[in-house]
């Protein structure tokens, strides 16, 4: 089973999170090289992660943001996938040199190591946070939005000097 074919919810994002990363990517503390699987592997892997964040961000953002009725059942769950997934190992989705078309990563991920790692960090903790957030029981949105803002600042941050610009 891929991820591409999960939607959402917690139980399904940590399944997905598990199966996709193979054990031999994780190589000394920082990312094996190509050698632990095919690069179209590593980057179908990655892309599917990120396929299950964008899709509970959209869920998120339509609900926050009056394109659909926040719901705080649906928030819970979207926020949920989003941690299972930002406190899975997200940095051995990126091999060293998994850079190539289709995928997006720039090189600088791999002589920045340290910095992207703690942008993950952060990105993991602004997660949590909207986690929590959505599971207070208020039934308000306000407290999900700030928190929803704060994993979107994660994520420009990230994608701002680790991804190539879309054309």
């Amino acid at each position: 089973m891929r991820i591409s074919k999960i939607k959402s919810g917690l139980a399904a994002a940590t399944l997905a999170v598990s199966m996709m990363v193979s054990p031999a990517v994780f190589a000394g503390g920082h990312a094996a090289s190509e050698d632990s699987g095919s690069s179209a592997d590593v980057y179908k892997d990655r892309s599917d992660a990120m396929k299950v964040l964008g899709g509970n961000i959209k869920t998120l953002s339509d609900m926050l943001f009056g394109q659909a009725e926040y719901d705080s059942a649906k928030a819970l769950e979207a926020s949920q996938a989003m941690n299972a997934v930002a406190s899975s190992d997200v940095a051995a989705l990126f091999p060293e040199g998994t850079m190539e078309p289709p995928s997006e990563a720039l090189p600088i991920i791999w002589e920045e190591w340290d910095e992207f790692n703690a942008i993950l960090a952060d990105f993991a903790t602004s997660t949590a946070a909207l986690e929590a957030a959505a599971a207070d029981g208020t039934d308000t949105k306000d407290a999900v939005q700030g928190a929803f803002m704060a994993v979107g600042g994660a994520c420009q941050t990230c994608h701002k000097k680790f991804r190539k610009e879309e054309s």
